[in-house]
């Protein structure tokens, strides 16, 4: 049976329990909206949830083992995946340099290293995760402080509260190595994470909401982290404000991470995005570069998804996934070139495309005597100037000629969308 909604899309939520109750209220509502088809679409399948006694240190460790088990399953190549943590977070002042550690259900802090994640131990699970992109959205504080009826007050036990005044980054700091990782942080270090009136913490509160579209644009397919990070600025502090009379300011600490999408929008019905598979011979790489370029836009607006072989991942089985990639696909483009001519394996899968009976695309990027594929020399080809099919190399603006290319993947594209 295929899977539904945001296909990409893998979860780990956490909510601790114990002496915070309110976190698996928490944990449950960001599962709750992020497996709603209806808004972030998240396959059910495809979101591990821990909560109370099953949050403590040996079922967050097999429950991070179960998600990474999933992706490389499904060999996705574009996973998105969010990790959510409900809880306290705890210095070990036994120990030197007095070491972060992320609590579990049943912590016991004479023994945080049986009991509780490490902050580099978190890290690493993290960076085992094979992901395109990951978001980490943690609702405790810096320096561990807990809820009470109002907010996450500070007690007594020094474990938690000597180290308010510490560099606000430094929790963050040991989960940020490794490219492509984006961590938001519910308040800063000196600031309680307060309470809303929904009985769920602010930040979740706001969270969730983002995470169903309601600060975005109807007509827009997908839900973006600077989607999700704007309501969350904005919000979280005003809505503190208001109740409370404090300040709440989460926080973001992203690496290498560029624009990506985090779910699908809150639609009544899901449209499907055109995918467009682009094939070249590795010398013409470069080529393909400039032409991702032109329908990064596109993609961004959820107009279209592009994918090439170069984004098969190490240790995937390539013709497993060249297939599956192939048979997602609406349209194919085919960069040509004496080089992609020269290709048995570009022709291989041109072969396969024209018998799926996919919508092709041969882009003429160098002299080559492409009349001598009689598929390709059928088809209408680009790109054209003056009536006249002339290679991309030939173009004084090279860029003239991908956006022409590209034009014709957006009409083709909106053909598809359109019932």
């Amino acid at each position: 049976m295929a899977k539904e909604g945001f296909i990409n899309g893998y979860a780990l939520i956490i909510g601790v329990g114990g002496d915070l109750p309110d976190t698996i209220a928490d944990a449950q509502k960001v599962y709750d909206t992020i497996t709603d088809q209806e808004r972030a679409g998240y396959p059910k399948e495809q979101v591990v949830l821990c909560l109370g006694e099953n949050a403590t240190r040996a079922k967050v460790l097999t429950a991070f083992q179960t998600l990474q088990s999933e992706i490389e399953a499904d060999q996705n190549q574009e996973a998105t995946v969010l990790v959510y943590y409900s809880g306290h977070g705890g210095f070990d002042k036994n120990k030197p340099a007095t070491p972060f550690y992320f609590l579990t259900h049943a912590y016991d802090t004479s023994d945080f290293s049986g009991t509780c994640i490490e902050g580099g131990e978190f890290s690493n699970l993290l960076s085992e995760l094979p992901a395109q992109k990951l978001i980490v959205l943690l609702d405790c504080c810096y320096a561990g402080q807990l809820k009470a009826k109002a907010g996450r007050e500070d007690e007594d036990d020094d474990i938690f509260s000597s180290h308010l005044q510490q560099d606000n980054k430094r929790m963050v700091n040991v989960l940020d190595q490794g490219a492509g990782r984006i961590i938001i942080a519910s308040s800063t270090a000196d600031q309680v994470s307060y309470i809303g009136n929904q009985g769920l913490s602010i930040f979740t509160e706001v969270l969730t909401e983002a995470l169903a579209g309601q600060n975005t644009k109807k007509e827009e397919a997908h839900v973006s982290f600077s989607d999700v990070w704007g309501h969350l600025g904005k919000e979280v502090n005003k809505r503190a404000q208001v109740l409370y009379q404090q300040q709440q300011d989460p926080v973001i600490n992203a690496q290498d991470a560029t624009f990506f999408y985090l779910c699908q929008n809150q639609m009544e019905a899901v449209v499907e995005i055109p995918k467009v598979f682009i094939l070249n011979a590795p010398k013409d790489d470069g080529y393909l570069q400039d032409l991702n370029k032109q329908l990064k836009g596109m993609a961004r607006r959820g107009k279209i998804t592009h994918w090439d072989p170069n984004k098969i991942i190490a240790g995937n089985s390539i013709s497993a996934t060249l297939d599956k990639e192939l048979n997602e696909a609406q349209i194919v483009v085919l960069l040509v070139s004496a080089d992609y001519l020269a290709s048995d394996r570009c022709y291989d899968i041109q072969e396969k495309a024209i018998d799926l009976g996919k919508t092709i695309l041969p882009v003429i990027v160098r002299h080559c005597l492409y009349e001598d594929d009689d598929y390709i020399n059928d088809q209408p080809k680009l790109p054209v100037q003056d009536g006249e099919v002339v290679p991309i190399s030939a173009w004084a603006h090279s860029d003239e000629a991908f956006a022409q290319v590209a034009a014709y993947i957006r009409a083709r594209a909106k053909e598809l969308q359109t019932p």
